[in-house]
């Protein structure tokens, strides 16, 4: 385990959720070895990750302009989901809504542009959204290796394509989910006990390191070997692809 400041040598996939001191993130070598950190920014994160590791982020990534159709991602994820874990997916804001400093006036913008409010829940990552949504526009090519995920899409991935039964924030879901995790890495329970007071002092709660580590060990898992939701993603007006990826079932080992 390390919370060292630099690339972390070996480290070949990252995952990556939002947390209140900026970015909690899980690094996992071609050997398994589990590592983390709290990056204060998605510049910072890069950083800490290398310039080679993918990095597994639970942040939309690419965005409507206006409209009601919303992504097709976010409506296959929920399909492949069912209820009640299909309630985790949620819209994103259109862009313009990024805009607004409050959740009143970004809803207010998002009647007028889609028709539709903007959700508490969404607005309270928009923030996080702008910023990654600053950064890959800057330059979409660093979208190769900063991709969206769904920790959930993913938990069920790795569970023989299963949903989770209890919700993460019990202590029934906690040990579901790092129950499959174990499967796949047998030192990820014990990984997770030993740094989640050390990273709650850095501003991470339990529940953003385990989706980091879901982030992390997916692409571990199938070694790499990702789908997207949809198939044949679209593209937004910056051209950055709307889509959420996962482990293809084929490639995942444990």
């Amino acid at each position: 385990m390390s919370r060292e400041a630099g690339n972390e040598a070996g480290v070949a996939w990252v995952g990556a959720d939002g947390c209140p001191g900026g970015w909690v993130a899980v690094g996992v070598t071609t050997a398994g070895d589990l590592r983390s950190r709290v990056c204060p920014d998605v510049v910072a994160l890069r950083a800490w990750a290398g310039a080679g590791a993918l990095i597994l982020i639970d942040i939309p990534i690419g965005l409507r302009e206006d409209g009601s159709a919303g992504r097709d991602c976010d409506r296959e994820a929920r399909r492949l989901l069912r209820a009640p874990r299909a309630a985790s997916v949620f819209t994103p804001p259109v862009r313009a809504c990024l805009e607004e400093g409050n959740w009143a006036a970004a809803n207010a913008r998002s009647r007028r542009l889609t028709g539709r409010g903007l959700s508490r829940q969404a607005w309270n990552i928009a923030r996080k959204i702008r910023e990654v949504d600053g950064w890959l526009r800057a330059d979409p090519e660093r979208q190769r290796l900063l991709r969206e995920a769904h920790p959930e899409v993913l938990f069920q991935a790795l569970n023989d394509g299963a949903p989770m039964r209890h919700p993460k924030r019990r202590s029934a879901g906690r040990r579901e989910r790092l129950a499959v995790l174990a499967r796949h890495a047998p030192d990820a329970p014990a990984f997770f006990e030993g740094e989640r007071a050390v990273l709650r002092r850095a501003g991470a709660m339990a529940d953003d390191l385990l989706d980091a580590m879901v982030c992390a060990l997916a692409p571990w898992a199938s070694r790499g070997a990702l789908a997207t939701l949809p198939a044949e993603p679209e593209q937004d007006a910056a051209g950055l692809r709307m889509e959420i990826v996962y482990p293809l079932a084929a490639a995942v080992s444990g």
